[in-house]
């Protein structure tokens, strides 16, 4: 009968867990894996629940709390971290949901930056569970959240980058523009324009460099250089960013950028003379580099 049958497939269920409360408690992480494992195996539909049971009773927090405390103390290419990244791997949801909230109250760098390094391990099929902590109201934690997401390199993750570009605390910003760095190529780019004119000039001059160096752009990004350039004026202040944008315009930029920096090459008799010859050179550089390059397009030289 199934009654029967269901019975003592939880009779089996039973020792098993008692075999695995043994074994983690021996540390025995090798054979706690294959346990693990098994538990996730396939089952008939009735036998599910007692199945679902256990799984919980694996992935308990305490467990993954005391694991991943040894598994900080173990090298990395040792058989015991490679037993507990096993074991943790059958659970990596549940892992990754304690993972953030140890991130979220760790003092410790050192920690911090190995609990981070595993969530972007055992996290990657997580990114929306992840993500959803950008509303955290603690700016270390959620400066952390975007160091994951950036190097996850995922259309989730990029979503969450581009809502992350927007926020008040300007190093959770500086993080993004890292992020799409590290992500790069045209869809980063878009997010990245964004940024091109953060009320932080920081933050500017770290988006029009990383603009410049990724993969994929051209044309449009030119043209946010060019108008970004047109809005400046000539202040002392505001000559790092505006040499910038210029140099930027010589990596990516075609014919039109090259028309555009000619407004630059010449000196004006009643405007400040060494911020001009400033412009001027670095306008001639970016034309020159414009020229050299195949039919004056994308950058070929690196």
């Amino acid at each position: 009968p199934d009654e029967q049958e269901a019975g003592r497939f939880s009779g089996v269920v039973s020792q098993l867990e008692n075999i695995l409360a043994y074994l983690l408690s021996k540390k025995e992480y090798h054979l706690a894996a294959m346990i693990s494992r098994a538990f996730h195996a396939p089952v008939d539909p009735p036998f599910k629940p007692r199945m679902a049971e256990a799984v919980r009773k694996t992935s308990a927090r305490n467990i993954l709390v005391s694991m991943i405390a040894d598994m900080r103390k173990s090298r990395k290419d040792s058989p015991e971290y490679r037993s507990i990244y096993a074991y943790l791997s059958t659970v990596e949801r549940e892992v990754t949901e304690v993972m953030l909230e140890l991130l979220a109250d760790e003092a410790d760098r050192a920690a911090r930056i190995f609990i981070i390094d595993l969530v972007k391990d055992l996290g990657k099929n997580h990114i929306l569970m992840i993500g959803d902590r950008l509303s955290d109201k603690r700016w270390y934690f959620v400066r952390n959240i975007v160091v994951i997401l950036g190097e996850s390199k995922t259309e989730q993750a990029l979503a969450f980058l581009r809502k992350a570009a927007e926020h008040k605390d300007v190093r959770i910003r500086q993080e993004v523009v890292k992020g799409l760095i590290y992500i790069g190529g045209k869809r980063a780019a878009g997010v990245m324009m964004k940024l091109l004119r953060d009320t932080d000039p920081d933050i500017q001059l770290m988006a029009i460099r990383g603009l410049a160096d990724l993969n994929g752009v051209g044309a449009e990004e030119a043209k946010a250089f060019a108008e970004l350039l047109a809005d400046r004026l000539l202040k002392k202040k505001e000559q790092e960013l505006t040499l910038e944008l210029i140099n930027a315009l010589g990596k990516i930029g075609g014919p039109d950028a090259g028309e555009f920096l000619k407004r630059y090459t010449r000196i004006r008799w009643w405007k400040p003379r060494k911020l001009q010859k400033e412009l001027r050179d670095a306008a001639l550089r970016a034309m020159e580099r414009i020229k050299r390059r195949p039919g004056n397009g994308r950058r070929a030289e690196r």
